[in-house]
């Protein structure tokens, strides 16, 4: 099992960076290697159904206290991620798409968005399956910049990069509710910690999470990311855009569908999911181009999911998953792209006099201005602090110390060292000339007298000498 998890899992994405990182492989190759992944991916994927559902344990634990990363390896994740490598395979088994110098890069992103999606389908634990989901945004965003790098592409890669990101803080608000109420970031652990919870902190773990199922599938009003993908190659689009996201986000909508029967704000869903389809079908009509129809048709399907999880009807979830891959690729691929970026600059213009005004009232005349007050008062700070520090204080307390210390000097030269030093000489000397005399006075009469009593003493006893002489 573990060979055919890393077949499903790993090889795509070392597959998919080496074709990234390669300069220049063939792009015949590249198409040749892209197509053999797929198929091998799939493969993998069959044989996991043979092993019913198990929970595999992975070695590694992110956030201490939160749980031990884990794959949940069967059920709807598993068929999920089969249907959606099966689709991918034959999608890019088609015929080669019209621009080639780029293949084998989007090749790469291709085959990184499907180990991402992969393990967003098969992960056990909310932080892999957030930063797997995170990679794979990143490679829808990044794909029509690859494949034009004009202004439009620019603006579609970003735009479709700032509604991900929209979606994904939901999400992560969601899965930061949950871990306060269960203590954990193991899926079926947190989800039914939620499921016991109940009134407002259910509505808003439900309501994050809608917010990223919503961006994901394209429903309305989100469904503007979609048409990014009609400019791309066919292969391309119809899998990147129409096929892996939508069915990253139908997925994540059938696991928190529980959550979303037991909260308050399931009728309010339902009102504003079917108020979305009704405007998805209507859009047609004021937007007669053939070509944009798909996008409007998987922004109705997702919509009728969101109605479905309203209703309780995971049944019908797990069929638009399934069944609704197919389709939409049937759906993308039978209806040919726009022909010219006519149509796509037409789309976002709303956005582009929305960003010019924009540019126009904030990098105008906000910023350049804003830029200009700033640098002529740091201008003026710094005249003002040359003028008053560097001059003023600086200088002059230098002049001022250095004066201070000479007449110091000065002061202690004259006072200490000519007026005490010399006459405390002076008067030390004298002082020990006078001692010094009068020691001498003391010592030369006691000496006189001292030699007169020597003097006496002999006399006395030769006295005694004679006396007892005689």
């Amino acid at each position: 099992m573990f060979f055919l998890l890393g077949g499903l899992l790993l090889l795509p994405l070392l597959v998919g960076v080496t074709l990234a990182l390669l300069r220049r492989p063939a792009a015949p190759l590249a198409r040749r290697v892209t197509v053999a992944t797929f198929g091998l991916a799939t493969l993998c994927a069959l044989g996991l159904l043979a092993y019913g559902e198990r929970e595999v344990q992975l070695p590694v634990t992110w956030l201490p206290g939160t749980g031990a990363l884990s794959l949940h390896v069967g059920g709807v994740g598993l068929q999920a991620a089969l249907a959606t490598a099966l689709v991918g395979l034959v999608a890019r088994a088609l015929k080669p798409e019209p621009r080639q110098e780029r293949g084998a890069l989007a090749d790469g992103l291709l085959l990184i968005a499907l180990a991402g999606g992969n393990v967003a389908f098969l992960a056990g634990h909310f932080l892999g399956r957030y930063v797997a989901l995170e990679l794979v945004a990143l490679s829808v965003a990044l794909m029509p910049l690859l494949q034009h790098r004009d202004h439009a592409s620019r603006r579609d890669a970003q735009f479709v990069y700032l509604l991900f990101r929209i979606g994904d803080a939901g999400m992560l608000a969601g899965i930061l509710l949950l871990l306060d109420i269960g203590g954990t970031l193991q899926i079926e652990a947190a989800l039914q910690a939620g499921a016991s919870e109940s009134g407002s902190r259910l509505v808003w773990v439900v309501a994050t999470f809608l917010l990223a199922v919503w961006v994901k599938v394209g429903a309305c009003p989100f469904d503007h990311w979609l048409l990014a993908g009609r400019a791309l190659p066919t292969q391309t689009g119809v899998w990147l855009y129409a096929v892996m996201m939508p069915n990253l986000g139908l997925y994540l909508l059938y696991r928190i569908a529980p959550l979303l029967e037991l909260s308050a704000a399931q009728h309010i869903v339902l009102w504003l999911s079917s108020a979305s389809a009704l405007l998805a079908l209507a859009r047609p009509f004021w937007r007669p181009e053939a070509r944009t129809a798909p996008v409007y048709i998987t922004a109705a399907l997702g919509s009728l999911a969101l109605i479905a999880a309203a209703s309780g009807n995971t049944a019908l979830i797990v069929w638009l998953l399934l069944w609704g891959t197919p389709l939409r690729l049937l759906l993308w691929a039978m209806i040919p792209a726009p022909a010219t970026p006519a149509p796509r600059r037409a789309l976002f213009d709303g956005w582009g006099r929305v960003a010019q005004a924009v540019r126009d009232k904030v990098e105008i005349n906000i910023l350049e201005r804003s830029i200009i007050w700033l640098a002529q008062s740091v201008m003026r700070a710094a005249h003002f602090l040359h003028q008053t520090v560097e001059i003023n204080v600086l200088e002059r307390s230098t002049t001022w110390m250095a004066q201070t210390v000479v007449g110091a000097a000065r002061f202690l030269h004259q006072t200490v060292e000519q007026d005490r030093l010399d006459a405390a000489l002076r008067l030390m000397v004298r002082g020990t000339w006078r001692f010094s005399r009068w020691l001498q006075q003391r010592h030369t009469g006691r000496l006189r007298i001292n030699l007169t009593w020597v003097a006496l003493t002999l006399v006395l006893a030769i006295i005694t000498l004679v006396v007892r002489g005689w």
